[in-house]
């Protein structure tokens, strides 16, 4: 009679551990399924529908990183900055994150700063990003953007000649470009010999940009002023 009570409570065992191994596995399939049907929301521009499935994500799995990155890029493209900047942030602090996630965090942390007008951190975050991989083609992109938005035309340079290199392509009419900007900068801080210099360098890399002419004729006449 015993033996038969032993053998009763193992197959209730038995039992319970094959339907709660189901349940987590039907759970997982429902998340992936639900995951997969806000990307495609997102992707075909329906944001509002997007976050209501993410959110659903993060509902049946709190440790869905990537579904809180999403959550947040859509609160920032719906201008609610602020609030995309609280998730992000938060989501430093998760442990067991995987260097894509991290990435992904720092890059929209990124994104999140530049739309709040806080060009020094969102800087911060790009620079985070390549101290992960110094290769990411996007945070130098991004870099790019930054430094020329805030007239910082010697980072500018700087990162545009680290793309060329990752890209193995050099575009000498942008760089040339970009050396323009900075000598008109240093024309107003009337340093007029860094000034010729540096377009005398623009006119090594593309000596077809008359406009250096100009500008070089406009050092000679400032400085005789």
């Amino acid at each position: 009679m015993i033996y038969l009570l032993y053998i009763f409570i193992l197959f209730i065992l038995i039992f319970l551990l094959f339907y709660f191994y189901l349940k987590k596995n039907n759970s997982q399939s429902s998340i992936k399924h639900l995951y997969s049907e806000a990307l495609d929301m997102l992707l075909s521009g329906r944001k509002k529908s997007a976050y209501k499935i993410f959110k659903e994500v993060v509902a049946l799995d709190s440790d869905n990183i990537k579904a809180y990155i999403y959550i947040g890029q859509i609160l920032r493209e719906t201008n609610n900055i602020n609030k995309a900047l609280s998730i992000h942030k938060n989501l430093l602090l998760r442990e067991n994150k995987t260097t894509y996630e991290t990435v992904q965090i720092y890059k929209n942390l990124s994104l999140d700063y530049y739309d709040l007008n806080n060009i020094e951190k969102s800087i911060l975050f790009c620079k985070k990003i390549l101290a992960l991989n110094k290769l990411d083609d996007w945070a130098i992109r991004y870099l790019i953007k930054l430094y020329k938005k805030s007239n910082d035309w010697d980072n500018a340079i700087k990162y545009l000649k680290d793309y060329f290199s990752i890209i193995g392509k050099y575009d000498n009419n942008k760089l040339a470009l970009y050396k323009i900007q900075r000598a008109r900068y240093s024309i107003l801080d009337e340093d007029f010999e860094s000034s010729r210099m540096l377009l005398e360098k623009a006119l090594d890399l593309d000596n077809d940009l008359f406009i250096i002419y100009y500008f070089l004729g406009n050092t000679f006449a400032a400085e005789s002023n």
